[in-house]
């Protein structure tokens, strides 16, 4: 007898040939719900069932909650095994009117799937399968869509690295930017260490000099600060401003203003001018006018925060996160208690309950977590980061070994050394080395 998953796929060939096999299956929306959110979590209880109802399902009940649950459904056949099933619903994720120009949002339950299953033993040939019919181009969308697009890459050169044709890799990405140059799937092309240290300080230093447009403002902030002259980002920052000057900080404002007033509090707070700093955050953070100011907040409300907490001003940091209401994002949410339970300990409090520390992939939200929270669970985080395909490169590229600036303050020196001593222990530096290396990166941090 054939299991439900062969049964699943013996319906989309049915329907590839214009049969009507499968048409009284039916799903039950509470289950896929059910499924849905389980998947999230590892648990494949019932996958079968819903694989099969999602490969009989016609075009007509296509909602845009599809692709998300075949996405769940691919992977979990992979689990299983079965990637002849795990293709087909990874296929029937693209409508049959797709059109890359209309559809970019597709993107983001399809990187789901390719760089879950660009991780798994066997999963590199569907991983081609699946991206080859995405059309979306680069450029063609902003935000979100197009970071999607490049974890799409990411994905695709690591399936053809783990296929022994890393030339091909070469259309996808850089294989010697700092981002692969760490990353143990793409072994292959690693460089020696002062190679690799030599390379990432030089595109940093050629950012410095690119002829001015706006398409490069973002890459001289950048270059700024990766080699340590904040004065220098500081005037670019304030120049960004004022080519902005007419958007809005809010959710439906002008990207490039926020992004302009967030580079100029990093700017200023690298410099060591805490005051003019907090001055800048302060002009962008009250809502009193009307302002919806999330999108603002979003990006400034850590950076300011544990600017004041390494600067040894935690009560001011606690009066600064007391006022505000965290934005609604699972991300955000648990930033913002991490960072608050950092400031109670700080002041005399306790810190973050047993259970609850959360990393977000970022030095500063480590920093805070070393902080607020046993260091045991601090460890089980950063191993589950880099363990997890989605965030391991953002993982692997916070624990580099940055050139560090001047210290705010007697906190801000203890939290740099308590953060080398955690990234000593065994246990880290193993997952570390399972996953890639840590290199001298020549440069500064951004953030």
């Amino acid at each position: 007898m054939r299991s439900k998953a062969g049964a699943a796929l013996a319906i989309f060939v049915g329907l590839a040939a214009g049969s009507n096999a499968g048409a009284s299956a039916k799903l039950d929306p509470t289950e896929v719900s059910r499924f849905q959110q389980a998947s999230f979590k590892g648990d494949c209880t019932g996958y079968p069932a819903i694989a099969e109802g999602l490969l009989a399902a016609p075009e007509k009940e296509r909602t845009s909650s599809t692709p998300y649950v075949l996405a769940s459904a691919s992977i979990c056949a992979a689990k299983a095994g079965d990637w002849a099933l795990a293709e087909a619903l990874g296929l029937k994720m693209y409508p049959k009117t797709y059109d890359g120009a209309r559809d970019g949002l597709l993107s983001l339950p399809l990187e789901r799937l390719v760089v879950e299953l660009a991780d798994m033993p066997g999963g590199a040939q569907v991983v081609l399968n699946l991206v080859a019919r995405n059309t979306v181009v680069e450029g063609q969308y902003p935000g979100d869509v197009e970071r999607r697009m490049q974890a799409l890459k990411t994905a695709r050169a690591a399936a053809l690295y783990s296929l022994g044709r890393a030339d091909e890799a070469a259309a996808f990405i850089d294989p010697k930017a700092l981002d692969f140059q760490v990353d143990r799937r793409f072994e292959a092309t690693w460089m020696p260490a002062p190679e690799v240290s030599a390379d990432n300080r030089a595109r940093y230093e050629a950012r410095l000099t690119a002829p001015m447009s706006a398409t490069v403002a973002g890459a001289l902030f950048e270059g700024a600060m990766a080699l340590n002259r904040p004065d220098l980002a500081v005037t670019e920052a304030r120049r960004s401003m004022r080519a902005a000057a007419n958007g809005s900080f809010g959710l439906s404002g002008d990207w490039d203003a926020v992004s302009a007033r967030t580079s100029l509090i990093l700017a200023l707070a690298r410099s060591g001018r805490v005051e003019a700093a907090f001055e800048a955050y302060e002009e962008g953070a009250p809502a009193e006018d009307g302002r919806d100011t999330t999108f603002f907040r979003r990006h400034a409300d850590g950076v300011i925060a544990m600017m004041l907490i390494r600067a040894d001003r935690p009560a001011e940091a606690r009066a600064l996160l007391a006022k505000l209401k965290p934005v609604p994002t699972a991300e955000d949410l648990a930033a913002a208690a991490v960072l608050d339970a950092c400031v109670s300990k700080l002041t005399g409090g306790s810190g973050l309950p047993a259970g609850e520390a959360v990393w977000i992939g970022t030095i500063l939200s480590l920093d805070a977590l070393l902080c607020a929270a046993p260091e045991d669970e601090v460890a089980a985080e950063v191993i589950k980061l880099l363990d997890q395909p989605r965030t391991r490169q953002r993982a692997l590229a916070a624990l580099q070994a940055y050139l560090e600036p001047p210290a705010l303050g007697k906190t801000d020196t203890a939290m740099r050394a308590r953060r080398a001593a955690f990234l000593g222990r065994a246990d880290v530096k193993a997952a570390i080395a399972r996953r890639g290396r840590i290199l001298a990166t020549g440069t500064y941090r951004l953030d």
